[in-house]
C-alpha cells in the first residue's frame, strides 16, 4: 500500500529530530520489532546529515521556511515481510506559525493534506505557551473599567495577536483546518507525539508514579485532549511519549556519547511498544488507514 504521513508541528516540536532517529532504527534494521528500510526517494543525503548529526549529540539545524523536506521510504514489516511506501515529508516549523497567524498554507501542504492516510503531530512539552486564560481576561477587564482592587496583579491590557494564542489553540486549529476545504479530510488517523519525553520523567519516582502520555496531555493541553476526544470518528488517536535524542544535548552530551549504540538511547512509550521501536506510531496509522479498522477502540 501506498501510505504518506503528514507531520505537523510549531517550531521546535521535535520533528526533524524523531526523523533522524527514525532513519538510524529502521535504516540498519537494529530493533527487532520495528519496520526495516528497503529502499528511499528522495533526500536521502539529508537524512543522512541529520542522522549523523543526532548521532554525535550535535544541534539539529532547524527548517525554515521554503526549506522543508519530502522523503519516501520503502519499510518492510519484520512480522509478515509486507512492504509499505512511505512518505515522510519534514515541513518546517514556522510553516504552520504561518498557517495559523495569517491563514495561508503552501499548496504542496494541501495535496498532503488530502492525500496523507495519517498524522504525526508534535508536541515539545518545554515549548508550550499557555495563552491568556480566562482569568486573566476578566482581571483585565475589571482593571480597565476601575473596578474593586484584586489582591492579584492586574494583566496589563494589550491588542489581540495570533502570535498570543496558546499552544493548544493553535494546535487545534490545524488539525481542524484539515477538515475544512480544500482538504475537507471526514478520516485521518493522529498519533500525537510528546518529545522530549525524557524530561517530563521524575528521577525519584517510581514507573507507577509517573504520568502515562494521556494523563500528561490532558493535564498539559485539555483542549487538545478533549478536542480529539470529541472528535474520535474523525479523528481517532494514539499518544506517544518519545525522547528521540535520549537526553538533554546541554546536561547529558557526555553520557549520551559513551552510549556505543546509539539507537539504545531512544525511547518510547506508549500502546504496543517497544523501549526503541520508533516504527510503532507508523504502525499503529497504517493499521488505521485500513478501512476494516474504521471506528474500532483506538486503545
Amino acid at each position: 500500500m501506498n501510505a504518506k504521513q503528514l507531520l505537523i508541528g510549531l517550531p521546535e516540536a521535535g520533528k526533524s529530530t524523531f526523523l533522524a532517529a527514525l532513519w538510524h532504527v529502521t535504516e540498519g534494521g537494529r530493533v527487532e520489532s520495528a519496520m526495516k528500510v528497503a529502499a528511499v526517494e528522495g533526500d536521502q543525503q539529508y537524512l543522512n546529515e541529520i542522522r549523523d548529526a543526532w548521532s554525535s549529540c550535535r544541534p539539529l539545524e532547524r527548517n525554515r521556511r521554503g526549506q522543508d523536506k519530502l522523503v519516501s521510504m520503502k519499510l518492510v514489516a519484520k512480522s509478515d515481510g509486507s512492504v509499505v511506501d512511505l512518505t515522510l515529508p519534514d515541513p518546517a516549523g514556522e510553516s504552520f506559525s504561518d498557517q495559523w497567524e495569517l491563514g495561508r498554507c503552501l499548496p504542496d501542504y494541501v495535496t498532503l493534506g488530502r492525500e496523507a492516510s495519517g498524522l504525526l503531530l508534535f508536541v515539545n512539552p518545554g515549548r508550550i505557551e499557555a495563552g491568556l486564560s480566562i482569568r486573566d481576561v476578566v482581571r483585565a477587564a475589571e482593571a480597565a473599567r476601575g473596578g474593586a482592587a484584586s489582591a492579584e496583579p492586574a494583566v496589563e491590557p494589550r491588542p489581540w495577536s495570533p502570535q498570543s494564542a496558546g499552544t493548544q489553540v493553535q494546535l487545534v486549529e490545524l488539525i481542524q483546518t484539515l477538515r475544512r476545504p480544500p482538504m475537507g479530510r471526514s478520516y485521518l488517523p493522529v498519533a500525537i507525539i510528546v518529545s522530549a519525553w525524557d524530561q517530563l520523567l521524575e528521577p525519584e519516582g517510581s514507573p507507577s508514579e509517573q504520568l502515562t502520555p494521556e494523563e500528561w496531555l490532558a493535564q498539559a493541553l485539555p483542549l487538545l485532549a478533549q478536542y480529539l476526544e470529541m472528535n474520535t470518528e474523525v479523528f481517532p488517536s494514539r499518544i506517544y511519549g518519545v525522547s528521540a535524542q535520549g537526553g538533554d544535548l546541554a546536561r547529558d552530551r557526555a553520557r549520551l556519547l559513551d552510549e556505543p549504540s546509539p539507537w539504545k538511547r531512544v525511547m518510547i512509550v506508549g500502546p504496543d511498544c517497544d523501549a526503541h521501536d520508533l516504527t510503532a506510531p507508523l504502525r499503529w496509522l497504517l493499521k488505521m488507514a485500513d478501512p476494516d479498522n474504521r471506528g474500532k477502540a483506538t486503545t
